[in-house]
Formats: C-alpha cells, sequence, structure tokens
C-alpha cells in the first residue's frame, strides 16, 4: 500500500507538473513576464491546495469516511472534484484575513476567515450560481485562547443540501468536519478553529440557523 501511495502522489505531482506547464505555453507570448509568473505562482498554490485536501482525505486520519487504507471512498471521490479558485491572505504579527472559494459544477463553497488580537471570525458558506450565498457555520471565538471562549452556528439544513448535491454518503456534521478540518489554510493556526468546532458541537448548546 505504500508503494501504491507514493505512486498515486508522484502521478498527481506529475500532472500538476503538466499543467503548469501548459499554462506556460498559453500565456508566455501575450503576457508581460511579471503577470506572467505572478499568475504561473496563484495557479501552483491553488493545484498545491487541491492536492493537500485530497491527500488529507486519503489518509483521513479523523475516520470521517473520505478515505480508506490510503483510497478515496465514494465521498472522498466526490469531495476531490472541487476545484479551487481562490485563496488569498494577509497576516501580520496580529491579525489575519484569509478568504478561499472552490466550486464543484454549480455549488460554490466560500470559506472566510479575519482575526486580530481579541477576536476571530471563520465563515463557510455555499451557493449555487445565480442564488445568494447561504452560511453554513460561523464561528466567534474571543481570547483567551481556550475552546470554551466559541460560539458556533451551524445550518444543518444547507449543510445536508450541499451532501446532497455533492451526491456524499455523509451526515451534515460529518461534511463540516472535512470541509473545516481538512483544509487548515482556510484559518490561522493560532485560533485551532476545528478544535473548537469540535468542543461546541460536543460539548455546548449550537445555535442551528
Amino acid at each position: 500500500m505504500e508503494r501504491s501511495t507514493s505512486l498515486a502522489g508522484r502521478t498527481r505531482h506529475d500532472k500538476l507538473s503538466e499543467e503548469m506547464q501548459a499554462l506556460a505555453q498559453k500565456f508566455e507570448a501575450s503576457w508581460l513576464p511579471a503577470d506572467f509568473f505572478r499568475e504561473l505562482a496563484r495557479q501552483s498554490h491553488l493545484k498545491s491546495l487541491g492536492i493537500a485536501f485530497v491527500d488529507r482525505m486519503r489518509e483521513d486520519n479523523l475516520g470521517i469516511g473520505v478515505g480508506r487504507k490510503g483510497c478515496l471512498t465514494k465521498s472522498g471521490r466526490q469531495l476531490s472534484k472541487l476545484q479551487f479558485q481562490r485563496c488569498w491572505s494577509a497576516q501580520t504579527r496580529h491579525s489575519a484575513q484569509i478568504r478561499t472559494d472552490a466550486h464543484a459544477g454549480m455549488l460554490q463553497l466560500q470559506w472566510l476567515f479575519e482575526s486580530d488580537s481579541i477576536r476571530a471570525e471563520y465563515r463557510l458558506s455555499a451557493a449555487r450560481e445565480y442564488v445568494q450565498p447561504i452560511e453554513l457555520l460561523r464561528i466567534v471565538a474571543h481570547r483567551p485562547g481556550d475552546v470554551h471562549a466559541t460560539h458556533v452556528r451551524v445550518n444543518t439544513h444547507a449543510l445536508a443540501s450541499v451532501a446532497a448535491s455533492l451526491q456524499l454518503c455523509l451526515q451534515p456534521l460529518a461534511v463540516l468536519d472535512v470541509l473545516v478540518a481538512y483544509l487548515p489554510e482556510c484559518s490561522a493556526a493560532d485560533w485551532e478553529i476545528f478544535d473548537r468546532l469540535v468542543y461546541a458541537v460536543q460539548r455546548l448548546p449550537i445555535r442551528r440557523l
């Protein structure tokens, strides 16, 4: 299995290399060098984000049901179809802003994280084309950094709709686990967003939207 996983990893990275070369050939004649390399870096980052997401699902260390013995399950394969369109961040010592957008067919997903030295807000929303976004999750966290200082709102009905749209064999909260835990790039690590979510789901009353 280790050999199979390693071969799969080489195949994915070979595919990424081929896509970057195709992008270079497409734009090298018409773009200014600075613009070209900026776009090349952006595309490479998005592809790398997608590869990391799929790799975490393959490992499925949380036992969510998206990976088994290094291979994707049916739900994992459906989620692997997410195409990342944007991953923008601006971080300083005391603040952070991170936005990530992805789509699968007509379904659009957006992660938005904003924080300063005393407060952080994490939002995950979904939308279809020409339809206003619906909030799936909102986490508002405060310092001190322990998980108790957290308010969580979960829209289980909308999560069930996302699961149905992507043809996932997962419960709504399991969908949330995948989209939060296996995409840690969508929030600042020092706020431990997934730990706060788990604590809220297991121990605290959740306000359902």
